[in-house]
C-alpha cells in the first residue's frame, strides 16, 4: 500500500507525517491509535495539504503561496526540510500548531495538516553568487527542477487516487520513480537533499511493482528506498501490497540487514540529539485527569520521563499518541514515564475535561494527562508550537525537546539511551 504515513506535525509539518496502503485499509482515528508514527505517514500529509484553504493556511502560520507540494517550486529539496522539520529536527521550530485558539477551526480528524518549510535555493542566481565551495552541491538547472515538481505532483495525486479507490494511482507512483531516477542521474547532489521524498516514491514503486509480480524490481526499489533515507520495517512486513515480496526465499535476510543499519542509525541520530541538547529548569506539579492523584517532576525523579505538551484539538499531537502508548507499554517496567500536559483553550480546564477523558478512552491512553498552565509553559525557552517534547533523565535533568510531530524510532532510541544511563 502505497506510503502513506507521514502522521502528522501539528500543524502541518510537526506530523505527523507515513507507508504503502490501500482504500480497503484506510484508518479511522481509533484504528489508527494502535500503530505508532513512522516516516511513511508523509504522504498523506502532502495530499492533504494540497487541499487546504488560504484562510487554513493562514492559521497555520503559511500563504498558499509556500505550499511546495502544490508546485511553487516543488523541488525535492523543499519537500525534503519540511519533512525532516517535521520528524526529526530538534530546533525550536518544526513546523506545529501555534495555539489551540488559532486551530480550533480546523476540521478535528485523524489526519494532519502539514506545514512545509520554504527553504528552497532558486536556479537563476547570478555566476557570481553561483561560486561554490568543493563540497557545495551542484545547483539543479530548470529541467531538473521541473522533474522534481513532477515526483512531488505524481506521487501526491497518486496517493489521493488510492484513498478514493482508484488503482491507476499504481501506474502513477511508477512514473514518479522513473522521473526520480532521472533526477539523480542529472544531479546526485540534490537528489540527496530531497532524500525522504525519493525514499517515499521509491517504495511506492515497489508496491507497485510487486503487485505485477515483479518481485525483483520490488526488492531493487525498496533498496532504493532504504539507502535514501530508510523505511518503516514494520510495514513492510504487513503490506499487503507487498506480499509478493515477503514470500521471496531472499526476503528474511534483507529485512534482518535493513533492521541493523536502521538500528545504528536511530542510535546514532539519538546519540547527536542528546548530545546538542539544550538543558533548562522545568518543575511541575499537576493532578491527573484520569484518578486524580498528584504528579510532580520530583515525584518521578529516578525515572526517564517525557512530557508531552499538547492538545487534543492538535492533529500532530493526536498522530503521536499512539507512538507514545507504545512506549510506556514497552519501556514503563523498566523505569520510564509518559506525562501529558495539555493545552486545550483558554477557557477553564473543567470545560475541557470531558473532551480530554473521551480522548483517553478512545486512543488506550495508559499514562497521566493533565492539564497545564501558562507558567508551566513559559519555563520552555523559545516555546514555538504543539506538540513539544520534553526528555528528562532519571536526575531530573531536561536533556532534549523536540518540536512537532516525530518517528516513533527516533523517539524509542532516545528513551533508550536515556535508560542506560
Amino acid at each position: 500500500m502505497p506510503q502513506k504515513y507521514l502522521t502528522l506535525i501539528c500543524l502541518t509539518i510537526s506530523v505527523a507525517l507515513f507507508g504503502c496502503s490501500g482504500e480497503e485499509q484506510k484508518q479511522t482515528a481509533s484504528q489508527q491509535s494502535t500503530q505508532a508514527v513512522s516516516g511513511q505517514d508523509i504522504n498523506n500529509i502532502l495530499a492533504q495539504k494540497e487541499n487546504m484553504t488560504a484562510e487554513e493556511l493562514d492559521k497555520l502560520g503559511e500563504s498558499p503561496d509556500d505550499q511546495s507540494a502544490q508546485g511553487n517550486t516543488g523541488s525535492l529539496e523543499e519537500v525534503n526540510n519540511a519533512i525532516a522539520n517535521t520528524t526529526s529536527d530538534t530546533s525550536d521550530d518544526a513546523g506545529s500548531a501555534s495555539s489551540p485558539d488559532e486551530s480550533r477551526s480546523l476540521e478535528p480528524g485523524p489526519e494532519p495538516v502539514v506545514e512545509e518549510a520554504t527553504s528552497q535555493a532558486t536556479a537563476d542566481s547570478s555566476l557570481e553568487e553561483s561560486a561554490v565551495e568543493p563540497d557545495t552541491p551542484t545547483p539543479p538547472s530548470a529541467e531538473i527542477l521541473q522533474k522534481a515538481r513532477q515526483v512531488t505532483q505524481l506521487n501526491s495525486e497518486a496517493i489521493k487516487k488510492i484513498q478514493s479507490g482508484d488503482k491507476s494511482a499504481y501506474q502513477d507512483f511508477k512514473q514518479a520513480a522513473k522521473i526520480a531516477r532521472e533526477v539523480i542521474e542529472a544531479n546526485e547532489s540534490f537528489a540527496q537533499q530531497g532524500a525522504r521524498i525519493l525514499s517515499m516514491v521509491f517504495y511506492n514503486e515497489a508496491c507497485a511493482l510487486s503487485l505485477e509480480e515483479d518481485v525483483e524490481g520490488a526488492i531493487e526499489s525498496l533498496e532504493l528506498c532504504f539507502d535514501y533515507g530508510g523505511m518503516d520495517l514494520d510495514q513492510l512486513s504487513q503490506d499487503a501490497d507487498l506480499e509478493n515480496v515477503r514470500a521471496d526465499a531472499g526476503f528474511a535476510a534483507k529485512l534482518e540487514a535493513w533492521q541493523a543499519k536502521a538500528s545504528e542509525a536511530a542510535i546514532a541520530e539519538a546519540k547527536e540529539a542528546l548530545a546538542d541538547g539544550e538543558s533548562f529548569p522545568f518543575a511541575f506539579e499537576f493532578t491527573s485527569i484520569q484518578d486524580g492523584k498528584t504528579i510532580s517532576r520530583e515525584s518521578l525523579k529516578g525515572k526517564v520521563v517525557i512530557v508531552d505538551i499538547w492538545g487534543t484539538w492538535c492533529p500532530p499531537c493526536r498522530a503521536e499518541i499512539p507512538s507514545f502508548v507504545k512506549l510506556q507499554e514497552t519501556y514503563g517496567k523498566d523505569g520510564f514515564q509518559i506525562v501529558g500536559l495539555n493545552y486545550e483553550g483558554n477557557g477553564e480546564p473543567a470545560q475541557y475535561e470531558q473532551t480530554v477523558k473521551d480522548f483517553i478512552a478512545e486512543f488506550g491512553i495508559n499514562y497521566p494527562c493533565m492539564f497545564g498552565d501558562e507558567a508551566t509553559r513559559t519555563q520552555v525557552p523559545n516555546f514555538s508550537g504543539y506538540p513539544t517534547t520534553i526528555f528528562i533523565d532519571r536526575e531530573g535533568k531536561v536533556r532534549l525537546k523536540v518540536v512537532g510531530l516525530h518517528e516513533y524510532s527516533f523517539l524509542e532510541s532516545i528513551v533508550k539511551e536515556l535508560l542506560k544511563s
